[in-house]
């Protein structure tokens, strides 16, 4: 699968919308429990394919230093903007485009 392939299949969906779902939220929630078994006080984390940055900002929230990584601009947008207070404020959390 090509880039323009990629961006075009992950382009038809919305990520926070899914996470909101009660699906989504149980993913959420069990995928947090079992990332957090494996993390130690003060971690730094790389998160690759962020998607929409929510389970990066749950890591950032927890005191990790956190880099997440998205090639979807739609994704980065979406996060972006609704964040952009809080990433300002936030020192643990850097997100690169």
């Amino acid at each position: 699968m090509n880039e323009n392939n990629l961006i075009n299949y992950y382009n038809k969906f919305n990520e926070d919308k899914r996470l909101k779902t009660r699906h989504g939220y149980l993913e959420f929630y069990i995928t947090m429990t079992y990332i957090k078994k494996f993390l130690n006080a003060g971690d730094k984390i790389c998160d690759i394919g962020a998607g929409s940055g929510v389970y990066s900002k749950e890591l950032s929230d927890l005191g990790h230093e956190v880099t997440a990584v998205e090639l979807i601009k739609q994704n980065t947008r979406r996060y972006a903007k609704r964040q952009l207070t809080w990433f300002r404020r936030n020192q643990y959390l850097s997100f690169d485009l």
